[in-house]
């Protein structure tokens, strides 16, 4: 009896295996999700609330970005093709709860059904999980990239001094290496001069409660002591500033915001900053800047995310 299922188990695997070989590539960026829903629906009032969540914009981007791309098509226009797509979203009259697919029409694809009739209260909190899951698959992608060319030593050097994981890229450089900070910059090696990423890992241990405003006056403090920028014809130089007339938002562990120099040279963007409070109650920030003019900042924002992915 055992042997018979065994059996059965192996022809399962097998059967399963040759499925997915047999599979087309999946399609599309992993930064964009395929949304399937009626044309009426989509241009509703319904339509408008799914819009809100999906479409929600990277707070601290100088120029609005989504989170996600998310291109629409309806029942019929939903052909073989586009069934190829590598991330889906299913609007569906079908009772019960969110439903899960991977690789069903090609390999490496995920597909989500969502009851279109429910609660808009249900939709909301369903919509969520899937974008949770969304972001939390284009970061380790990206991360799996980074991996196939890193910083010599880096990732050694940023465990042993802040026991947190951390991957950075080989475009990167260290600039300067202490007790209680590390900083890498981005090498333009003359192809992008007009960007600038910097990333400085720091720690603290905080003196009040309130640990969220001990980050953001800290990293500003940090930023001010270390990142200069020179104008010509100015003496002195302008330093980095956390953007005061915009407060920072913080959300599971992470800030988001925008930065600015003193002074007359008027350069800006965005800033991001992620937070770990260790067993000995040190907290441990990771802060970076993006300067890239006239340039989405989205995906900058995602591979500094992805470097830091736990």
């Amino acid at each position: 009896m055992y042997r018979y299922i065994i059996v059965i188990i192996t022809f399962c695997f097998f059967s399963c295996n040759n499925k997915n070989q047999s599979l087309p590539e999946s399609t599309g960026a992993e930064n964009e999700i395929l949304i399937v829903i009626e044309d009426f629906i989509w241009e509703g009032e319904k339509g408008d609330f799914i819009k809100s969540i999906l479409r929600k914009e990277i707070y601290g981007l100088n120029q609005p970005e989504p989170f996600f791309n998310t291109p629409q098509v309806n029942r019929k226009e939903f052909n073989n093709i586009l069934q190829r797509h590598k991330n889906i979203i299913l609007f569906q009259e079908k009772k019960g709860d969110l439903k899960f697919q991977k690789n069903k029409w090609a390999k490496n694809q995920l597909i989500f059904q969502i009851d279109i009739s429910q609660a808009e209260e249900k939709t909301k909190e369903e919509l969520k999980k899937i974008i949770e899951f969304f972001t939390i698959k284009e970061l380790k992608y990206i991360n799996s990239q980074i991996s196939r060319s890193q910083l010599q030593g880096a990732q050694e050097k940023i465990k042993n001094k802040f026991q947190i994981n951390a991957k950075i890229p080989s475009e990167y450089t260290i600039i300067k290496d202490t007790t209680n900070l590390f900083w890498v910059g981005f090498k333009n090696n003359g192809k992008n001069e007009d960007e600038i990423h910097q990333i400085i890992i720091y720690s603290f241990y905080p003196k009040t409660k309130n640990i969220i405003n001990e980050v953001i006056s800290n990293t500003d403090i940090v930023f001010s002591k270390n990142l200069y920028f020179y104008s010509e014809g100015i003496k002195q130089h302008d330093h980095v500033e956390i953007y005061k007339e915009q407060e920072p938002i913080f959300e599971n562990n992470i800030y988001r915001g925008f930065w600015r120099t003193t002074g007359k040279s008027f350069m800006g963007g965005p800033f991001f900053a992620k937070q770990y409070i260790k067993e000995d109650n040190k907290v441990v920030v990771v802060a970076a800047i993006i300067y890239a003019p006239n340039k989405s900042k989205r995906k900058y924002i995602k591979r500094i995310e992805a470097m830091f992915l736990d």
